[in-house]
């Protein structure tokens, strides 16, 4: 089947945002429509009070006559003013809180019309972001609603499995009232029932959250279970391109009527494996086969979930740099198999950005550890998203996707492949062409005579290792900070894995590919005896390679005696010259009298310097010496290290402005690798030894670089 290359435009239809908590006005207390409390009706209940008290003074002082009619008569009238005004009280409390209970029923029936409104248009955005399984096939011929699903956008990895009711952020009442003024409970009531009626909104698509999840169990009768399983993995494909999300499955044979259509998706495809002519697919008839296949790439996410443990990956960076894997287990009747690196397996799928569909009989066949569970009783379905403290739960009815409907769309995915240019991270493009970032189109024949032609002033030690986010050229250029450069010296640091010592290789050969051996020179050391300059030995422009210093306590006395020599002789080289300032001086001499002797720029490069500085403290001093006057006397240093424990730099980091904070995780899970072997011809002509060492350095993985003397502008990012 021919492919075809499709464009991702910008989305279309944006993500939907966070929901924002509504808040209604909390209804009146029952002290403010209290039978007329106010200043008028305190007087009007002083006044008959005064004129009972003064009925009683009048019948005392005059036990007879008309003073005694009098009081009787005040007294009669303090009564009935008494009576009058409470019945008159009543009567304005219950007619002001009549009137409140109207006005505030008004206001809860305004929010319930606008609530309706909200609730419309949520329904109406949410069926156009997750539209029926019917309506899938026009999605996928519509180019701009295809693969639209970004790795940072709020819905990533959130397909529909049916419609229903879905829980919102509930509205809140507002506080009022206390316990000598409780709030009216009738108008109390009516607010609440405000609340309940828009904390579900009805007949809206029933999403699943999948991204970072782990074991999602499916638990139920068997076509329901597979209905929800086969809804949930055609509504991924057609939302999600291949590059951000891949796909695996596991089913026995009995099960392939139901997941035959499977073998079109391309998102199950390998690209970087065949099976003769044909792509490999990541589809097994068990679990234990699946899980051999998937070794390799759980190896390379463990990676990124330790990074991710010890802090040195944010959650932004995890979320937007690794391609997701969404695998199906269909295990229906067993005990489900989980999915763990065989290095460790502490480390639960989700962390791993793997999210497996589990299809069971019974929870009792549930995996150890569930984050969402989807039980399905015939046409209803319940999803619980068990990962808070308190499920959130939503209910519904699920989608029909039958196995003819699943395939029809599947079929019409099988020949499309997303353009490099749609990609939003340059860590899922193809591998860097490293070559072509030296302009060396045939490594078989390598014309040195155009290679190492004399370069500017301005181009000197300045060489390409990568590419930025934008597909740029990324440079590093080692000379010092009053030459416009980064240098002279450099740090890197990163994790075990991360690749710095691809970094360092890569740095090496464009070195030495862009620059005569009269120009500089290498002296390699890696502390641990590994692997990582082996691939330069013999070249010309390498004056040595120490390794296995940790395993020879002599062969750190020779280093150290070697390095502190060499800086001597450079110094008494300059002097013999003329007392010449600097390496650059005599290099402007040399060029006008070529009898005087080469003195190249000097590269010593330290893998594992921080194991190094643990095992021999005092090499901190040569390393201080070198810092300082290194500038003038050509010798620059480039250290790597996994970590450098606190104080220990003893002030060489005030040395060293070129630093690469390096590395975001190392290689991207799935990432093609090319073969980067360099043909016997070519290995020939650069003196590198035949059979063992042939490989040129991967141009992979993410880092930073920081120029630390310049101004913020001097931060790049790149793949190297």
């Amino acid at each position: 089947m021919a492919s075809r290359i499709v464009h991702r435009p910008a989305r279309r239809t944006a993500a939907p945002g966070v929901q924002q908590q509504r808040v209604i006005e909390a209804p009146p207390t029952l002290g403010g429509a209290g039978g007329g409390a106010g200043g008028g009706g305190a007087v009007m209940q002083v006044i008959p009070m005064l004129t009972g008290v003064g009925s009683m003074l009048m019948m005392t002082m005059g036990r007879s006559g008309p003073t005694l009619m009098v009081g009787i008569v005040m007294a009669v009238v303090s009564v009935l003013g008494m009576a009058g005004g409470m019945l008159a009280g009543r009567g304005r409390g219950g007619k002001q809180r009549k009137d409140q209970r109207t006005r505030y029923l008004d206001y809860l029936e305004r929010l319930r019309e606008e609530f309706s409104v909200q609730e419309r248009k949520a329904r109406s955005d949410a069926l156009q972001l997750n539209p029926p399984p019917d309506a899938l096939l026009d999605c996928v011929t519509d180019i701009s609603r295809l693969w639209e699903r970004r790795r940072t956008d709020s819905d990533f990895l959130q397909p529909r499995c049916g419609s229903g009711r879905v829980p919102v952020v509930p509205a809140a009442v507002g506080q009022s009232g206390s316990a000598m003024e409780p709030p009216d409970q009738f108008m109390m009531a009516e607010a609440n029932s405000l609340v309940r009626r828009f904390t579900l909104m009805p007949d809206m698509p029933l999403t699943v959250p999948l991204d970072h999840v782990g074991n999602v169990s499916i638990v139920g009768d068997r076509e329901g279970v597979v209905r929800v399983a086969r809804a949930l993995l055609v509504q991924s494909a057609v939302w999600h391109a291949p590059e951000d999300v891949s796909m695996a499955a596991a089913f026995p044979p009995a099960a392939i009527p139901d997941w035959q259509w499977m073998t079109w998706l391309p998102h199950v495809q390998d690209p970087d494996r065949k099976i003769g002519p044909t792509p490999f697919r990541r589809i097994a008839d068990s679990p234990a086969k699946l899980s051999g296949m998937l070794a390799q790439d759980l190896s390379e996410r463990m990676q990124w979930a330790t990074e991710s443990r010890r802090g040195s990956v944010d959650l932004e960076d995890r979320r937007r740099l690794t391609q997701r894997l969404l695998v199906l287990h269909d295990t229906y009747g067993d005990v489900a198999a989980e999915v763990r690196p065989r290095a460790d397996d502490t480390l639960v799928p989700g962390e791993l950005g793997v999210t497996v569909l589990h299809l069971v009989a019974d929870r009792i066949q549930e995996p150890s550890s569930v984050t969402m569970r989807i039980t399905v009783y015939g046409d209803d379905v319940r999803v619980e998203d068990l990962r808070g403290q308190y499920p959130m739960v939503a209910s519904g009815q699920v989608d029909r996707v039958d196995a003819a409907l699943a395939e029809g769309i599947i079929r019409e995915l099988a020949p499309l492949r997303l353009s490099a240019e749609s990609l939003d991270e340059n860590a899922q493009l193809e591998n860097v062409d490293f070559m072509g970032l030296l302009n060396i189109t045939d490594v078989a024949k390598l014309d040195f005579g155009q290679l190492w032609q004399p370069r500017p002033e301005r181009a000197f030690l300045r060489v390409p290792f990568g590419v930025d986010d934008g597909g740029a050229t990324t440079l590093i250029d080692l000379k010092e900070s009053a030459q416009l450069g980064m240098g002279p010296h450099g740090l890197i640091i990163g994790a075990t894995g991360s690749g710095k010592s691809e970094v360092l290789r890569t740095m090496v050969m464009a070195l030495l590919a862009t620059h005569t051996p009269e120009d500089l020179a290498f002296v390699l050391v890696d502390f641990k005896g590994g692997a990582t300059f082996a691939p330069f030995d013999g070249v010309p422009h390498v004056a040595g390679i120490i390794t296995n210093l940790q395993d020879d306590a002599s062969m750190i006395e020779r280093a150290y005696a070697s390095l502190a020599g060499e800086v001597q002789r450079r110094q008494q080289v300059l002097k013999d010259a003329g007392n010449i300032a600097n390496i650059t001086d005599y290099r402007l001499y040399r060029s006008q009298r070529p009898d005087m002797a080469p003195l190249p720029h000097l590269f010593v490069i330290i893998d594992e310097f921080g194991e190094l500085l643990n095992q021999r403290p005092d090499f901190i001093d040569l390393f201080l010496s070198i810092g300082r006057i290194g500038r003038s006397i050509g010798v620059h240093l480039l250290l790597s290290s996994q970590r450098i424990e606190s104080g220990a730099l003893r002030g060489l980091d005030t040395v060293l402005p070129a630093r690469s904070a390096h590395v975001l995780g190392g290689r991207e899970p799935h990432s093609a690798q090319h073969d980067g072997r360099v043909p016997p011809a070519a290995a020939a002509r650069l003196r590198v030894p035949q059979g063992r060492h042939q490989r040129l350095p991967a141009v992979q993985g993410r880092l930073c670089v920081w120029n630390v003397r310049r101004s913020d502008a001097g931060r790049r990012r790149g793949r190297g």
